[in-house]
């Protein structure tokens, strides 16, 4: 009963943010989005999902283009943010037919991080890039349920972008290109 009560709970403050957020954004789509029915998001005590993760010195992120621009979220200030907790997020293969990995992440929603910059109102889109170089550009239907995945399967992960329990940007039912390892710039880019 009481996750039956939390799961109806986090439907409804996650269809409201839905709302909130949407005149902020386009739904123009800049790559293929697809949906993974099995994704389950859970609401569980913030503070739970942070254990066993210590601070990564090394690592931040910066978004450009809001209404506070530059802002640099630290490692640390990542950690003070609320936590969801994802089950059962699926990869899809390069194809786009079949799941390549599926796995549980907690981490901080992609719209929180960028609330802190301020998303100007109209049409945005984000582009992501990692220390790598790699980036990719998002819509705002495709980040709405992007998270930070600080956690994999219960594990911290690392800011080394070569490991495999990387620090990634978490994208339910999207091709394994979009899920960006190490993500450390976003920038909102006015359409």
């Amino acid at each position: 009963m009481i996750k039956t009560k939390s799961a109806i709970t986090m439907a409804i403050l996650s269809l409201l943010f839905t709302v909130a957020i949407s005149g902020c954004f386009t739904a123009h789509e800049t790559a293929e989005q697809t949906t993974t029915p099995m994704t389950t998001v859970t609401q569980k005590p913030s503070d739970s999902l942070k254990d066993g993760l210590r601070d990564i010195p090394n690592y931040s992120i910066v978004i450009t283009g809001g209404n506070i621009s530059p802002v640099t979220l630290t490692y640390a200030d990542l950690l003070s943010m609320d936590f969801v907790d994802t089950g059962n997020v699926s990869k899809m293969k390069m194809s786009g037919s079949g799941i390549e990995t599926t796995a549980d992440y907690a981490g901080v929603p992609i719209p929180a991080i960028l609330a802190r910059a301020g998303v100007p109102s109209g049409n945005n889109t984000f582009r992501i890039s990692a220390p790598d170089g790699y980036e990719m550009d998002y819509s705002q239907t495709q980040i709405a349920s992007a998270i930070l995945g600080l956690k994999q399967d219960g594990a911290p992960s690392t800011d080394d972008v070569n490991a495999k329990n990387a620090i990634v940007l978490v994208m339910p039912g999207q091709r394994g290109p979009m899920w960006i390892k190490v993500p450390t710039k976003i920038e909102i880019v006015k359409a």
